[in-house]
């Protein structure tokens, strides 16, 4: 699994537990 794959899972599983956090740019994390 690549980088960009890993960093795409993580906000996959942020965003499934909090959806809110969808309408924060990501350049805020």
């Amino acid at each position: 699994m690549t980088l960009v794959q890993e960093i795409k899972q993580i906000i996959e599983k942020c965003l499934d537990e909090g959806k809110e956090i969808a309408l924060f740019p990501l350049g805020d994390i």
